[in-house]
């Protein structure tokens, strides 16, 4: 069976989440899909209908809907499947016309930077308190950011668009480059810090908004990305020493993902037509699922055997079906796939109207991020071996000593390790890998495994082309200005 999905959405993502400082009792707020230059943006009510909709982009299917967080992993070694609608991805042998992810994501990035600019261009005019202005022009902010490390990420460059477009000749705009894009990301992200606050609505749908902790974690994610250790280590302890955030003692507090304490940051879904997440019966067995199909992410025996036998995230994190009903793929030797094992942090698919959030930031990838920071700072480090070791502890795994990783290259592959087991399904393996490689550049051999070894496996060919994907066709087609990537 073949799943596809179609959605229309308002800009109630939030739905009985929305929580205002100083605002009217009673609000009449319109879809930010409806609001037009001439109509929008006028009232405070607007202004807030707005910026739930500069959130609604990353619902969408195209976004943490499903292929931002699916996508990475089957392009990584984790993953595997037999489903059709996800061969290019399983094969890495994506192509501009590929509508999953290629399309999709660079779509809704760009729908979410277009709503950002529109509110950021509006909100100084609007009648409203200053306080409440600075924060959501600081959530606008940061969300832009957001976007443009997706884009970044997944194609390698973008056309960077701050303004909104009044005429056609604004729409056709050439790419910039990826430093470009960084330096924007970095701009947006420390404007955004002088503006949000800590806790601006005041209850845990904080964990679903942009405030101090959602930048601090951007900013190391991006400070990482960059091996620019010295302000990863810093925005990462900022985020360690918020005492909002709890590093939690029991695995099965954590998932699914419903603004829980160690949450740092989720795309949050209503369970409706307004706001609902697809993903959970795209990768959990039948039952709990609501029907048969070959799954979108099944883990592939290697990966498995990477935990340690006693390791309590295999428990936790996976659900192993010994006779399921589920479709699952035909053993495929080389990625092993029979392995009757599927994704289990989402919990609730509910016909595909989940009620679960998609986890962004949680705390213990704050903790590696600070880890890795440390250890290529200087080693040994005992503060970094302490925050790998509360990770491995809270698995049921023994502690660590400097004898069991003697050296800075075996800490190193354990932390990459621990990433690897405690974030799998959430959409990051395949950045880490490539991030590997971009480590060895200027180190060489310091992991023993990068993204290009994968792309090697799976296409017979170290094609560094394919660690980015290409440009949309529709998008060549439609900005005359832009250039495809390299050899697609």
């Amino acid at each position: 069976m073949s799943v596809k999905f179609t959605k229309t959405f308002s800009a109630l993502l939030l739905s009985g989440a929305l929580v205002f400082c100083a605002c009217e009792s009673k609000l009449d707020l319109k879809p930010a899909n409806d609001i037009t230059t001439d109509n929008a943006l006028v009232t405070a009510s607007q202004a807030e209908a707005a910026l739930i909709g500069c959130y609604d982009a990353f619902q969408q299917d195209g976004a943490y809907g499903q292929q931002i967080l699916w996508g990475p992993e089957l392009m990584s070694d984790n993953c595997s499947s037999t489903n059709t609608d996800v061969y290019e991805f399983v094969h890495c042998t994506y192509i501009s016309t590929t509508g999953r992810v290629v399309g999709g994501t660079w779509g809704s990035m760009f729908q979410a930077i277009t709503r950002c600019n529109t509110l950021l261009a509006k909100i100084d005019g609007i009648s409203m308190t200053d306080a409440r202005k600075r924060q959501i022009k600081g959530e606008a902010l940061g969300l832009r950011a957001f976007a443009y490390l997706h884009l970044v990420r997944f194609y390698g460059s973008a056309p960077i668009k701050t303004t909104t477009a009044d005429a056609y000749s604004q729409t056709q705009i050439a790419k910039n480059t990826k430093e470009e894009l960084y330096t924007q990301i970095l701009k947006d992200l420390l404007e955004a810090q002088t503006l949000v606050f800590d806790r601006p609505y005041g209850t845990d749908v904080d964990r679903g908004r942009i405030t101090q902790g959602v930048v601090n974690s951007l900013l190391a994610d991006v400070y990482r990305t960059q091996l620019n250790w010295t302000d990863a280590a810093a925005a990462s302890k900022k985020v360690l020493d918020n005492s909002l955030y709890v590093f939690e003692a029991n695995l099965s507090n954590i998932f699914p993902t419903k603004l829980k304490k160690e949450s740092i940051f989720e795309i949050q879904f209503a369970g409706n037509a307004d706001g609902y997440n697809v993903l959970p019966d795209l990768i959990l067995p039948n039952p709990p699922a609501t029907y048969n199909f070959k799954k979108f992410l099944i883990p592939v025996r290697s990966f498995l055997n990477a935990f340690n036998a006693n390791d309590l995230r295999l428990k936790t994190y996976m659900k192993f079906v010994a006779n399921s009903n589920e479709d699952t793929p035909a053993t495929d030797v080389k990625d092993e796939l029979n392995t009757n094992t599927f994704p289990y942090k989402w919990t609730s698919p509910n016909g595909f109207n989940s009620l679960d959030n998609n986890p962004v930031y949680r705390v213990s990838e704050l903790m590696l991020t600070r880890a890795e920071a440390l250890n290529e700072m200087g080693y040994p480090n005992p503060e970094a071996l302490t925050l790998v070791n509360r990770i491995r502890q809270r698995a049921a795994l023994p502690a660590f000593t400097q004898d069991s990783v003697p050296t800075q290259k075996a800490f190193r592959e354990q932390i990459a390790l621990q990433r690897r087991l405690e974030l799998c399904f959430e959409g990051k393996r395949w950045f880490d890998l490539v991030h590997q490689l971009e480590v060895n550049k200027v180190n060489p051999g310091a992991y023993d495994k990068t993204a290009l070894d994968v792309i090697q496996s799976k296409t017979g060919q170290a094609s560094e082309y394919r660690l980015i994907l290409p440009i949309p066709r529709d998008e060549l087609l439609n900005n005359k200005a832009m250039k495809q990537n390299p050899l697609y």
